[in-house]
């Protein structure tokens, strides 16, 4: 995370930011951001100051005609952090559980947080702003998102006392935050990984250890009843899988060398995915081959970095893999085994969604078989 570097000038001091009143600015040095794979979301951590008793966050932007309002975002769901959270406006603490109104607000600190004693509020990857009969509409929160913590000197964000806005860009990474704790599935990966799975008449494969999938990959390509096999890794190829995939490069040759041979045709084919904004979405590392020294080269031939946010380009990962020549006889099996940690984006960015590359893997008769990896917490 940075400050978005826009120098901000009060005109009215008076009203918003005395000159000797309360102290209710804002840096990069009192934000921590934790994304959290358990959830749909992040866990955001502002520094308790002394003179700051609660704080709201809203749209960045104001209309310069002051004719439009700043709004609050909220969640749609009630959630422990923030559900029970009281908001005063216009003098009147708002009905917020009653009308499902939970703004993303905190006037309760908590003492153990990275920060020390913080204001601690979870914002989901969809926020919402406004009103059905006023302007309103929903943001996707990713890496690269504007936002602004609003500091009051009140509590329930009561602006009969002074406030302050700070506005702010959200920068993550996904370096992980080291745990003792065991391995952490991502529950929105997992979710969205086990419809995929049921779709295709199969079942999401879980490991905590790349050691772990290596068996379930035999499984997978070992022959049934055909004897041609064409079978397409889709990858995710971001920071959380780097030493994930550093296994999978020691490892999955020797298991492609095991069971390929049994057929009397097999091809095998490699797309990496991403995220929106890293150095490619999709890339296509190796075209169907029957050389597994070829694929293998393919495997080792990449950079693994990137992702920022945890969801990812999933759906787009999966239909790069069933946009290569699949062979389309009788004879042959087609089988997609896609491998990541991180779940697909909210709302995917265009028009490749998880109904279109399931009509399309119909289309084609290609099964799918997801395999999740566990993801930890990544700042």
């Amino acid at each position: 995370m940075k400050k978005n570097g826009i120098v901000m000038v009060i005109a009215l001091i008076g009203f918003l930011f005395p000159l000797f009143g309360a102290d209710l600015e804002l840096d990069q040095s009192d934000l921590a951001v934790i994304q959290d794979p358990k959830g749909a979301g992040y866990h955001f951590y502002i520094r308790k100051k002394t003179d700051i008793a609660s704080i709201l966050m809203t749209e960045t932007t104001k209309d310069p005609q002051k004719r439009l309002d700043n709004f609050a975002y909220r969640d749609s769901e009630y959630n422990s952090i923030n559900g029970d959270e009281k908001r005063i406006l216009n003098g009147k603490e708002l009905d917020t559980r009653g009308k499902r109104l939970y703004s993303l607000i905190d006037s309760t600190p908590e003492q153990d947080t990275p920060l020390g004693e913080a204001f601690h509020i979870w914002v989901p990857y969809i926020i919402y702003y406004g009103y059905e009969w006023d302007r309103h509409g929903e943001v996707q929160v990713l890496d690269g998102t504007f936002f602004n913590i609003r500091a009051f000197e009140k509590p329930y964000a009561d602006y009969t006392g002074s406030f302050s806005d700070n506005p702010f860009v959200l920068r993550v990474t996904q370096k992980t935050i080291k745990e003792k704790n065991e391995p952490a599935f991502s529950t929105p990966a997992t979710d969205a990984f086990s419809e995929l799975a049921r779709l295709s008449g199969n079942k999401l494969i879980y490991s905590d250890t790349v050691d772990g999938i290596m068996p379930a990959i035999e499984v997978i390509l070992t022959p049934k009843k055909h004897k041609k096999l064409d079978a397409v890794f889709v990858i995710d190829a971001t920071e959380s899988m780097k030493d994930d995939i550093q296994k999978i490069r020691e490892l999955l040759a020797d298991s492609l060398n095991k069971v390929l041979p049994k057929y009397d045709s097999y091809r095998i084919g490699l797309v990496l995915y991403k995220d929106y904004y890293d150095d490619f979405l999709t890339k296509t590392a190796t075209d169907f081959t029957s050389d597994i020294n070829r694929f293998s080269a393919a495997l080792r031939g990449f950079s693994v970095f990137g992702g920022r946010d945890i969801p990812e380009a999933v759906y787009e990962g999966i239909d790069a893999g069933l946009d290569l020549e699949w062979r389309t006889d009788k004879d042959t099996d087609r089988k997609l085994i896609l491998i990541g940690d991180a779940p697909p984006h909210a709302r995917p960015q265009g028009s490749i969604t998880k109904e279109a590359v399931m009509d399309a893997a119909k289309s084609k008769d290609v099964k799918l078989f997801p395999i999740i990896l566990p993801h930890n917490k990544t700042y």
